[in-house]
């Protein structure tokens, strides 16, 4: 059977995991206010009018309250124990305590794994120690702020939206077929939000757009790309970039490589289907695309 954990992880790569295993030194007692945040909807009244518009609902931040224990090593008893256990509690302090960053909060259920990005916002409370087979052990209470409410999916989907003029080949039969001029793909969003893309465009390419058709939102180059050079573009609203890797590597803003009239296009709940077109038939160019699942409660 697969036992409920969470792991935190600081940016500095320190990381600790609380487990429901018996014999570890941080151990996973609970955690709460896990499932759907609270909503906040905005509303319009006109005069005399009864009730009001339906505006917009917005996921509120969530605030999370971890429960754990926190003993000696494995195999330590005793006054053994109650100094590793102190020496541990110091290093479960030291990563909380670093608050530059959020924490990455890494959630594993019986059904499957998640992960959020929050901040140890109130003091820790540390409960008082207990002792049991000659095992020292000291409650801790984690109250974690989650500027941004959503648990995304573990892995990262991908897929290439590439563009050959010669005619394009798929792995599998479809019952549409699609001309030179450029490439489509249907993506699930299976989420209740909308999600951001990271997208890796690598030329030869002239102008190209990429399109999501279900919303109508498009990204058009201003410039061309030659043969091997890349862009990289995020469309996460919070982390908006568009960088472009010289020959030396360094990475530049390159905002100015997409028209003023681009959207910074997601992906919209439910299906959407993409579209890359190239801006010149006889340029082959590639598109990745990655983006997460992402889940409003777990």
């Amino acid at each position: 059977m697969v036992s409920r954990s969470v792991r935190l992880t600081a940016a500095s790569g320190d990381s600790i995991l609380f487990s429901t295993e018996k014999c570890g030194a941080f151990l996973f007692e609970s955690i709460r206010s896990t499932g759907t945040p609270a909503v906040t909807i905005f509303t319009t009244q006109s005069p005399g009018m009864h009730g009001a518009y339906r505006e917009e609902a917005l996921l509120e931040p969530r605030e999370m309250t971890l429960s754990v224990y926190v003993s000696g090593d494995p195999g330590l008893y005793g006054d053994a124990c109650r100094q590793s256990m102190d020496k541990n509690l110091l290093r479960l302090n030291r990563l909380v305590g670093q608050v530059q960053k959020d924490l990455t909060i890494t959630y594993r259920t019986t059904y499957g794994t998640y992960v959020t990005y929050g901040t140890v916002s109130a003091k820790v409370e540390q409960g008082a120690r207990k002792v049991l087979r000659g095992r020292h052990y000291t409650p801790v209470t984690l109250t974690i702020f989650c500027a941004r409410p959503l648990w995304y999916a573990l892995e990262w989907s991908t897929a290439d939206l590439r563009y050959n003029s010669r005619g394009i080949k798929f792995p599998f039969r479809l019952s549409t077929s699609f001309g030179i001029g450029g490439y489509r793909r249907t993506i699930l969003n299976s989420s209740a939000a909308a999600l951001p893309l990271q997208i890796d465009i690598i030329g030869p390419a002239a102008m190209p757009t990429i399109s999501n058709n279900t919303t109508g939102a498009a990204m058009t180059l201003s410039r061309p790309l030659l043969a091997g050079e890349r862009l990289f573009i995020d469309t996460d609203l919070d982390n908006i970039s568009v960088i472009y890797p010289d020959i030396y590597r360094n990475r530049m803003s390159a905002v100015g490589y997409l028209t003023d009239d681009s959207d910074f296009i997601q992906l919209a709940p439910g299906s959407n289907t993409l579209v890359f077109e190239s801006g010149d038939d006889l340029q082959n160019a590639t598109v990745v695309l990655r983006w997460r699942q992402a889940f409003t409660g777990v």
